[in-house]
């Protein structure tokens, strides 16, 4: 579960039409989410295609900053010390050709 503020508005527009805007901020969350940051804003038009239903088209811009997990840093870590020794195997390759 994410966790955050929503605040939006909207204005009526003719032949029942919505103007729509939408602006979140991610605090954080539940799980994975915990310590995830972002925000985001949604604008668009809400348009009736009967009694009971509508379409919505719009656009969505924004992002979320995700903290890796404790051993996807490790990994990461692990892979770059590794990298000298990489160059070394390779260059040894390139003298004995």
């Amino acid at each position: 579960m994410v966790v955050g503020t929503f605040t939006g508005s909207g204005t009526e527009g003719p032949g029942g039409t919505f103007i729509i805007t939408l602006d979140a901020v991610t605090t954080g969350g539940n799980g994975r989410f915990a310590e995830d940051t972002g925000e985001s804003t949604i604008t668009g038009k809400s348009t009736p295609n009967g009694a009971i239903t509508s379409s919505f088209t719009g656009t969505y811009c924004g992002f979320i900053n995700a903290v890796p997990e404790p051993s996807s840093s490790a990994l990461i870590l692990a892979g770059i010390r590794l990298l000298p020794l990489m160059r070394k195997r390779l260059a040894w390759g390139r003298q004995a050709a």
